[in-house]
């Protein structure tokens, strides 16, 4: 199972720079900021002070960049990114033992 960690409600620089890692402009890690937190089309263009068109044009150009096809992949790779995801690792998967029905 996936674990989301607490987010913050507003990019600082580090959040920007670890998605500009990922090959992001500054407005792309913004919008990846947003996008990891469910944040809509519309709610996007709200809080960039942009149309929906424009939000939908930098979010064409995050799949291109990303080589990712879906909104959702886009979550994904900034949540990995941001180091707000973290996944289960081998240590702590329940292991479980098939015994011999014999």
């Amino acid at each position: 199972m996936l674990k989301v960690k607490n987010c913050p409600s507003d990019p600082r620089p580090l959040d920007l720079k670890k998605l500009g890692a990922l090959g992001l402009t500054r407005r792309q890690a913004e919008i990846g900021f947003w996008i990891a937190q469910g944040k809509v089309n519309k709610e996007l263009a709200i809080i960039l002070g942009a149309s929906e068109r424009t939000v939908a044009h930098h979010i064409e150009a995050i799949l291109v960049r990303l080589q990712v096809s879906t909104r959702s992949e886009i979550m994904l790779r900034a949540l990995e990114a941001l180091g707000w995801l973290r996944r289960p690792t081998e240590s702590r998967k329940r292991r479980v033992s098939i015994g011999s029905t014999r």
